[in-house]
């Protein structure tokens, strides 16, 4: 290994990584043997040996961070982008996204930036203009002084065992172990693209794992009590008193099998049979359920997703004010990610030398609509805004769900080469200089 300016910025990054180690062990808690019995969820209770106890810490452990981070990530699709200065270089500004495969790779990218507060995009100019989305722990980047700044001046990228790998600056590209310079040029900026969900405008990247951590404890600890409840007492315990002395163990060991096994209990004179009742578990239930509730809505996002728990009987209002906090959520995540996907377009496009659409500023990403519901509700709400409203059909057929906009492109270019009947003929009057007819024609 070649000793660099890399070495610096990335020894600065070793307790960002323990951080975000823990991080994960708090969204998969006993995932793995190492830390199933050692992790820092297995101490919400006490640390005692008891191997009963360990068990049911171990049954206590849940994905439930991971559940609701999947439930936000999921929802937030990058489908194209859109340009108010081209209107026809959607396709080629789209096309280093597409081809380094992050229409899969997305979700991924805005998981680990819930995780770790930030997530890193990077354009390795030596392999033209792909994407590399990186989680945190795996990027060390030098800021300059301000951690607010868009841009990093200097980023290393860094292996798994956290060893530098590259060395990314707006002039150059170098092999941290050899030293080669695989690429010099002059970029405007780092080719490394920040995507933090809850920056502040001190730079500051908060984690949504961090946000959450106490309250998904606490709903740990309430799962593990009921777990000690059920295992110890929720059923109903029979006693016997003035039994004479059995004598030995062994004698009290087969009188004891038979109060256990026996259907008709007797005893002498003075013998007196008994039961002790069951803990009621609703308490700890009903608790639970509040934990989770709480977690649910301090993440803003509705409860019945952590719970499996139906909806019954709600009407559409009811069902849209119950998603609202987390439409307002989503709402503000794209609106986060809106920037750096942006940036990373505009970065691919000087990478790959094209100046102009390097430096368009009116870029916006196009987000696909995941609200759940049903294609006759959206086909009747979008029918009533032509009808109505008379906005043109074929500009609503990006809102169908399910549709991406370049489907509807493709419908719309389609429209244009196959028009119906009335169009043809309107055509051919207006070709044959009767605009006058052409123009009645379309007001009919």
């Amino acid at each position: 290994m070649v000793n660099g300016p890399w070495d610096d910025i990335a020894a600065r990054r070793d307790e960002a990584r323990a951080f975000a180690a823990q991080r994960r062990e708090e969204i998969a808690p006993g995932a793995s043997t190492r830390t199933a019995a050692s992790g820092p969820l297995y101490g919400v209770d006490s640390d005692r040996a008891d191997a009963t106890k360990r068990r049911l810490k171990a049954l206590s452990l849940g994905p439930t961070l991971g559940l609701l981070l999947d439930t936000l990530a999921r929802q937030i699709v990058a489908d194209g982008i859109s340009s108010d200065r081209d209107d026809q270089g959607s396709a080629r500004l789209w096309a280093p996204w597409e081809a380094s495969g992050m229409p899969s790779r997305q979700t991924a990218l805005w998981r680990e930036a819930l995780i770790d507060g930030a997530a890193y995009a990077a354009v390795l100019p030596s392999n033209g203009s792909s994407v590399l989305p990186l989680p945190a722990s795996r990027i060390a980047c030098d800021w300059g002084g301000a951690e607010a700044n868009e841009w990093p001046a200097a980023a290393v990228v860094l292996r798994g065992d956290g060893a530098p790998w590259r060395y990314l600056t707006a002039a150059t590209e170098v092999d941290c172990r050899t030293g080669n310079v695989l690429w010099s040029g002059g970029l405007r900026h780092c080719p490394v693209v920040r995507v933090a969900p809850y920056q502040a405008l001190d730079g500051e990247c908060e984690s949504l794992v961090d946000r959450l951590r106490l309250p998904a404890r606490r709903y740990i600890k309430t799962v593990h009590d009921r777990l000690l409840v059920q295992h110890h007492n929720s059923w109903r315990v029979r006693t016997a008193t003035g039994l004479a002395d059995p004598g030995s163990p062994e004698e009290a060991e087969r009188q004891k099998a038979l109060l256990e096994h026996g259907d008709v209990l007797t005893g002498g004179e003075g013998v007196q049979f008994g039961s002790l009742p069951e803990t009621n578990l609703q308490s700890l239930l009903d608790a639970e359920k509040a934990d989770l509730g709480t977690l649910a809505a301090l993440a803003s996002v509705p409860s019945w997703a952590l719970s499996g728990s139906q909806l019954v009987n709600l009407s559409a209002d009811a069902l849209a004010e119950a998603k609202a906090a987390e439409r307002a959520h989503l709402q503000s995540l794209t609106r986060a990610f809106g920037r750096p996907v942006c940036n990373l377009i505009r970065l691919c496009a000087a990478v790959d030398g094209r100046r102009d659409d390097s430096e368009d500023t009116t870029l916006a990403v196009d987000w696909r609509d995941t609200e759940a519901r049903s294609l006759s509700q959206a086909a009747d709400a979008l029918g009533k805004l032509s009808q109505t409203l008379g906005v043109p059909a074929s500009l609503l057929w990006d809102r169908i769900p399910g549709v991406s906009p370049s489907e509807a492109a493709d419908w719309r270019e389609y429209a244009d080469a196959h028009p119906d009947a009335l169009t043809t003929y309107t055509q051919a009057l207006a070709g044959a200089d009767n605009t006058a007819k052409a123009a009645a024609l379309e007001e009919r």
